[in-house]
Formats: structure tokens, C-alpha cells, sequence
């Protein structure tokens, strides 16, 4: 075979490699989510916190993404609204906006309703908070993706 048919095989084959670069697998190997069983999942988990979820909490939040470390923090809330902020490790105050748990769960909200290329989510089983999410708005943009951890969510008296 001489040098100008390996050149001719792989521009044959270039359709069938860039099949695989359309952005529905991610390097993870996670496909992407399907909108109809995120929508699902959202709307029992908003049905779990309504039914069950306090009014005063606190719970261990971090959000990552491309931008300055994000420290881990607990939040307290108190009737809805964002109390006391400290930095997990130390219980230094820390300053910044940070969301309830309801505002967690609009942000899920707003990806979709935006129609982010991709978005997956996990709830806790029984209060039904987000314990994650990852939302990546557009494919073609570099360092936009943010994920979302909670735990540790505890009812305040």
C-alpha cells in the first residue's frame, strides 16, 4: 500500500471518530442525562423537603468549579433564611451569599429550564435535599461546569 491510501482510510474514518466527540459522554464516562428522569427526580425530591424538610437547619456545603477554592462551610438557617456562615474546618465566619436548601433546589430549576447541555443531580432519600449537583450549561464552553456537594443536614430546634 503506498502512503497516499493511509491518509485516504483516515478521512474515511473521520465521521466515525468525530461520532464520538458530540458531547454526550463525558471523560468520566457518565452519558448525558436524561431531562425527563432529571425533571422526575427533582420534583419528588421538592415533594420529600416540602412534606418533611425543616423550616431551621443547618448543613455542609461546597460548590466546585474553576474559580477560587471554594472552602467547605456550614450554613444555618433559620425560618427560611440564611443565618450564620462558617468555615467547617476552623468555625471562622465566612462572608459571601450562600443559598438555602430551597434556593439549591431553583438552581437545579433554572439549569433546566435554561436547557444546560447537561445536569445530574442526587437528594438525600429521606428530607429529600440536594446532596449534589453538577450542571455543565453549554458544551462547547471551556471551565463553566460547577458541581454542588451538601451533607450533614440537621434540623434546628
Amino acid at each position: 500500500m503506498t502512503s497516499l491510501g493511509r491518509p485516504r482510510r483516515l478521512i474515511a474514518l473521520l465521521p466515525l471518530l468525530l461520532a464520538g466527540c458530540d458531547g454526550g459522554t463525558r471523560p468520566d464516562g457518565l452519558t448525558a442525562d436524561d431531562r425527563g428522569e432529571t425533571r422526575a427526580a427533582l420534583a419528588a425530591a421538592r415533594r420529600r423537603w416540602s412534606a418533611a424538610g425543616p423550616e431551621s437547619y443547618s448543613y455542609l456545603y461546597r460548590r466546585v468549579c474553576f474559580c477560587p477554592s471554594a472552602p467547605l462551610v456550614r450554613i444555618t438557617v433559620r425560618e427560611g433564611q440564611v443565618g450564620e456562615v462558617v468555615a467547617a474546618e476552623t468555625g471562622e465566619p465566612v462572608a459571601g451569599a450562600f443559598p438555602t436548601v430551597e434556593a439549591l433546589f431553583a438552581e437545579v430549576q433554572e439549569a433546566m429550564d435554561a436547557d444546560a447541555h447537561e445536569i445530574r443531580a442526587s437528594y438525600d432519600a429521606a428530607l429529600g435535599y440536594p446532596t449534589s449537583f453538577y450542571v455543565d450549561h453549554d458544551v462547547q464552553v471551556a471551565d463553566e461546569e460547577q458541581r454542588v456537594e451538601t451533607s450533614g443536614l440537621r434540623p434546628l430546634t
